[in-house]
């Protein structure tokens, strides 16, 4: 698979219409690696944090951890 460079992707997300700001702002939300971070920046009442915290408590609740 070939690596999108993130020059590119600012470029082509610009050319959509998205300004500088929320750019920077996508780029930021999607370099969180914790869902405890997202959480903190988004809030928990969106989708983007509820649906991977359901998932999560799932797959405790089937015996898959860490």
């Amino acid at each position: 698979m070939e690596k999108i460079l993130l020059d590119n992707v600012k470029r082509d997300l610009k050319s959509a219409g998205m300004s500088e700001e929320a750019i920077e702002q996508l780029l930021e939300a999607l370099s969180i690696k914790s869902l405890a971070k997202l959480e903190a920046r988004l809030g928990s009442e969106g989708e983007a944090v509820a649906d991977p915290k359901q998932l999560f408590l799932l797959t405790e609740k089937f015996g898959y951890t860490e």
